[in-house]
């Protein structure tokens, strides 16, 4: 595909892919009040070539044609074009500014098509002018390049099932009311033979598209660029036509509805989905229908006055789930016992002083064996048992608001001349969906909050490389002691914030594969509990 831009070349056309185009018009006013850019799209294989026109204004319009625009205007006919003359006295200029056509008499609104068309659109001016001012108004034209085929006149079927997560059809569906999870519908729509013609709905005619609700209100439709309802807006049920990464709710057992009826004549049939969002409360099931218009006279059909059983769904919000401890595993595996020191020389751990992986067993009560580990790391490795996690990122507590942070910390003591310190770093692995973004990236160092480099001071104490990658879907907590970071080193300035800052839990938010969003907190126990190497894990 070849795409070129029109002279003056006003704006600039970008290619991100072959067969897109991205026209920006400039920030600045043109020498004209206004300028038209023809956007071309050529494709040498079939040496056919469509064209999109952008007309551009130095200011907003204020004054209007009627009609403001024409679409399937047919060769050679006439359209008469009006402006609201409020002072009766005006003399009025019409003109084309841009593509074909004509105005025989310049003073009367009456446009005539060309006998031949070769452009798709053209741009209509009239200039009004009364004592000395002169204001122009604008309509545009869309001339219909090839002749009309016969339009259908009647439907056969006009159909609307939930096409559910075990891919069977059902009259019943059901989303968590995230906003972002989509309830699949599969809508089925043949006409009837025109003569021995088949004639499927046209592209333009789908387009009009629409979900019902059962009191004939239209479900608004998503932008492209949205993948769901935007969070704190009042949107409660929206629809879209394209499909997200998100997965379906894990339906278990639904009633399955009768098949489908066959087509009578598969040319004369359109099979497409749609996709349905909500956050309306939970189970607040409402019935909807589909409408859309088309045929020979642009009829409104819609899907229940064929057949009501097959025109109509019943989808029902699902609160999102609380987390039960049940739900999860937080399993501790200790990677570095402290049995192995770095030699003092070392500026990071070697690959095979971290692979020392110990079996995972029953850890042993705290006490003088667990003391005298002065340097150990352990694996908190988080996983939902019937979930993976897709998006995960740091956030604040939803009461103390500040920063973001990434880990937490814990001395032995708050005494000025203590050493034994803890800290958290952190890894995972995401279970990818397509446009959701991950949060925090996968690295194959783990990470940590990068304020911790004010209290743990020793060079490359926080380069260490992932001893044991988190399975898909999954979070690794690292727990690091040491016992050479001092508690009284962090006197003033910002490293007696971050010390008193990093005391406090961590909070990130996970989302679940199917759009939900979870809150959860990693800390140490109280300090007043001896078990000290033990990481816990809540949702709040």
């Amino acid at each position: 595909m070849t795409w070129t831009l029109s002279q003056p070349d006003v704006g600039t056309l970008e290619f991100p892919t072959p067969n897109t185009a991205i026209y920006t018009p400039p920030t600045f006013e043109q020498a004209e009040f206004e300028t038209v850019q023809i956007i071309t799209a050529y494709d040498a294989s079939t040496d056919q070539s469509a064209s999109s026109t952008v007309l551009l204004f130095n200011d907003f319009l204020t004054s209007k044609v009627s009609p403001s625009y024409v679409r399937h205007m047919k060769r050679s006919a006439s359209q008469l074009f009006e402006i609201a003359d409020d002072t009766g006295e005006g003399t009025k200029h019409w003109s084309v500014i841009s593509g074909e056509g004509e105005f025989k008499d310049p003073s009367v609104g009456e446009f005539t098509a060309p006998d031949t068309v070769t452009a798709s659109v053209s741009i209509v001016k009239c200039d009004w002018i009364y004592q000395g001012l002169t204001r122009s108004f604008y309509s545009t034209v869309e001339l219909d390049r090839f002749e009309d085929e016969p339009d259908w006149k009647d439907l056969n079927t006009f159909s609307i099932r939930v096409l559910d997560s075990r891919g069977m059809l059902t009259d019943a569906g059901y989303a968590y009311r995230n906003g972002l999870q989509q309830i699949k519908l599969a809508v089925v729509i043949e006409t009837k033979k025109v003569g021995q013609d088949s004639i499927r709905p046209s592209a333009e005619e789908l387009q009009t598209l629409r979900l019902l609700f059962s009191n004939g209100s239209v479900v608004e439709p998503l932008l492209p660029e949205q993948s769901g309802i935007i969070p704190g807006t009042s949107v409660s049920w929206a629809t879209h036509t394209i499909a997200n990464s998100v997965h379906l709710y894990p339906v278990s057992s639904a009633s399955v509805s009768a098949s489908l009826p066959v087509p009578l004549d598969e040319e004369s049939t359109v099979r497409l989905e749609m996709y349905v969002h909500t956050t309306a409360p939970a189970k607040e099931n409402s019935t909807f229908h589909l409408s859309f218009i088309g045929g020979a006279l642009d009829e409104t059909w819609y899907s229940t006055e064929l057949n009501e059983s097959l025109g109509k769904v019943t989808l029902t919000p699902i609160e999102i789930p609380k987390i039960q401890e049940n739900e999860f595993t937080f399993v501790r595996t200790e990677i570095d016992d402290g049995t192995r020191l770095v030699s003092a020389d070392s500026s990071a751990p070697s690959q095979q002083h971290l692979a020392r992986t110990v079996a995972l067993e029953p850890e042993p009560e705290p006490g003088s064996e667990y003391d005298f580990k002065l340097r150990t790391i352990a694996y908190y490795e988080f996983n939902f048992l019937n979930r993976k996690i897709a998006s995960f990122k740091f956030t604040t507590d939803q009461d103390s608001g500040g920063f973001a942070r990434k880990s937490t910390v814990r001395w032995e003591s708050r005494l000025q001349e203590e050493t034994m310190f803890s800290y958290t770093g952190y890894a995972w692995n995401p279970a990818l969906l397509e446009g959701i973004p991950e949060g925090e990236p996968k690295k194959n160092q783990l990470q940590f909050d990068p304020d911790l480099n004010l209290l743990v001071t020793k060079e490359g104490a926080l380069t260490i490389p992932v001893a044991r990658p988190a399975a898909v879907g999954g979070i690794i907590f690292s727990m690091h002691r040491t016992d050479d970071v001092r508690y009284g080193d962090a006197k003033e300035g910002e490293a007696l914030i971050v010390r008193d800052a990093l005391y406090d839990s961590i909070f990130a938010n996970v989302m679940d594969e199917y759009g939900c969003w979870y809150l959860m907190e990693v800390s140490f126990p109280e300090e007043k509990v001896h078990d000290r190497q033990n990481l816990a894990v809540r949702f709040l």
